[in-house]
């Protein structure tokens, strides 16, 4: 007779993350939110179909496993990964005490096909229950839960009529089944009873609970596959109530972003489990991110263009059109606003003002800073930098430097009493003249050095000056008699003339001798020899040599005549 027992010293589950909600799994849900419609009848036996006979009901809702033979396997059409899977098992009867459970990342034998029992390829972890320890041809199987990994052939026609690989477990002794866990103890299941249990199984963790109790709790790295029940050597087993989530971190990478910057989403995160974002085929992911804008993918990426917090929504659709919806936060924090100075256009250097608090001037690409007061005399674009919190914006103006502006007056002018207007241009800033006015033409009719300085609207300063020179036409008179008798009336012998540069008088007698000579603008003859002796009453010869400016340059030229002396 068997005895009915409780299963004590199992721990108590602490909390499960399905779909980044927290659910306590001592709470046993009635059923989790998808499968709850799934017809088994769409469900396979796979391995030696001469093992097990499986009845679904007419629901298709529960399956039941009538006979005691080998391993048997009734296993899902499609993959279940990163899900919380629960379900409901009960063996109803009270002959025999070996193994019921689950298979799940069921990989092989798939298809339902019929295969050679001798050589039947399998690749599985399997979840078993046994309620007896129990030695059968000197192997001893434990009381209680055990989690292993098979992942070879085995064969299913020995005389002995069972197969050590799912007898031991895992344990030593097995070719090609590998333990990854057990809970042995005093902890076997009841006939008749009953049990609800749960599986989380990701690309880095397997649990298992029995009615909210965790039982088995390992990491790694695991694959997907498919789910399946399973039952060795034990009949009479009930499976039903079967329904699932899916377990996934749906996260923010970047939670708080600045206005323009990309907010970046994920699922799966960054696990180093090669299948931590693996999804069955057929799986849909939908984004909303709350500005208005959609997305799909496990990745999406989404630029935002105002701040504010926007509630960020994911649904995701299996293909059983089962959904989940996922709620998360994105932050967009808006940028600063750097100052924004004018453009500059001055002259020979200009010298960085005072920021605001919390900006900062930098060169292109942000390379700086360049500190307030520098001095710069190069033209060059001044990149103004701002921060508030994890955000930066910029600004940028262009410094031009402008060299010394260049001004004339024009070449030197000559004036025989004439007004000219003296103008080095129009549009200055400001003028200045050397007599201290500020038009910008000066009118002179004097001869003299005129200089004026203006200033643009750049600062630059300009200088210039010019020469205005009396140029009147020359004129030359000679007198034809003098006398020198000492009335002080018509004494001397001028050559009356204006505007000659030079003067040349030579005097000849009668004879062609030359009695005097004179080379200034002012000379004079009075009547005498050089000796300073009278010379006689009579007529004299002059030659005149003589130069005078022009437009065209210096010109010389030369006359000659009479000159009558009557004392």
């Amino acid at each position: 007779m068997k005895i009915t027992r409780l299963i004590p010293n199992l721990k108590m589950i602490k909390l499960v993350l399905a779909f980044l909600a927290i659910i306590t799994v001592n709470n046993i849900e009635a059923q989790l939110s998808c499968g709850q419609d799934i017809d088994l009848n769409t469900w396979v036996e796979e391995g030696d179909t001469n093992q097990g006979k499986w009845e679904v009901s007419l629901n298709g809702t529960s399956v039941e496993q009538q006979i005691n033979a080998q391993a048997t396997f009734f296993v899902s059409p499609q993959d279940y990964f990163n899900v919380l899977i629960e379900g409901k098992i009960k063996v109803d009867t009270t002959w025999d005490n070996d193994m019921i459970g689950f298979v799940f990342g069921h990989q092989n034998p798939i298809g339902g096909g019929a295969l050679d029992p001798s050589n039947v390829y399998i690749n599985t972890y399997v979840f078993d229950w046994k309620q007896q320890t129990q030695t059968y041809q000197s192997l001893t199987s434990e009381e209680g839960f055990s989690l292993y990994h098979v992942n070879g052939n085995i064969n299913f026609a020995t005389t002995t009529g069972f197969e050590p690989e799912f007898w031991l477990r895992g344990a030593v002794g097995s070719s090609v089944s590998t333990s990854l866990g057990t809970n042995y103890a005093n902890n076997g299941w009841n006939d008749l009873q009953e049990y609800t249990f749960q599986l989380q199984y990701t690309a880095n963790q397997i649990i298992v609970w029995i009615d909210g109790l965790e039982v088995i709790n390992v990491t790694g790295c695991f694959e997907p596959g498919k789910f399946g029940f399973y039952n060795n050597s034990q009949s009479k087993v009930i499976y039903s109530d079967f329904s699932y989530k899916y377990l996934y971190n749906a996260e923010v990478v970047t939670p708080t972003i600045c206005v323009g910057d990309t907010g970046k989403f994920q699922i799966g995160g960054s696990d180093s489990c090669s299948y931590a974002n693996y999804f069955p085929l057929g799986t849909t992911f939908s984004w909303t991110f709350g500005d208005g804008s959609t997305g799909t993918g496990l990745n999406p990426a989404h630029q935002y263009t105002n701040p504010g917090t926007y509630a960020v929504q994911l649904i995701v659709t299996d293909t059983s059109l089962c959904t989940d919806t996922t709620n998360l936060t994105m932050n967009v924090n808006a940028l600063p606003n750097p100052d924004a100075p004018a453009n500059v256009s001055v002259c020979q250097s200009y010298i960085l003002p005072a920021l605001n608090v919390g900006n900062y001037f930098t060169s292109s690409g942000g390379v700086g800073p360049i500190p307030v007061g520098t001095n710069i005399t190069t033209t060059q674009t001044i990149f103004i930098y701002a921060s508030s919190g994890n955000c930066n914006n910029e600004n940028s103006f262009t410094v031009t430097i402008v060299p010394d502006i260049t001004i004339s007056l024009g070449n030197d002018r000559y004036i025989c009493g004439e007004e000219v207007s003296l103008s080095p241009g129009y549009g200055f800033v400001s003028y200045l003249w050397q007599d201290g006015t500020s038009a910008p033409v000066l009118k002179t009719n004097t001869p003299s050095t005129y200089h004026v300085t203006v200033i643009d609207q750049n600062g630059c300063i300009g200088y210039t000056e010019i020469e205005v020179i009396e140029d009147c036409p020359f004129s030359l008179w000679v007198p034809n008699v003098f006398t020198p008798n000492g009335d002080q009336n018509n004494e001397q012998f001028k050559v009356i003339h204006k505007n000659l540069e030079n003067l040349n008088v030579t005097i000849f007698n009668r004879w062609g001798q030359s009695i005097h000579t004179w080379d200034d603008l002012n000379g004079y003859w009075d009547g005498t020899m050089a000796s300073g002796e009278n010379v006689p009453d009579g007529v004299y010869v002059y030659l005149i040599n003589y130069s005078y400016y022009t437009d065209s340059g210096i010109i010389f030229d030369k006359i000659t005549g009479h000159i009558t002396l009557l004392r």
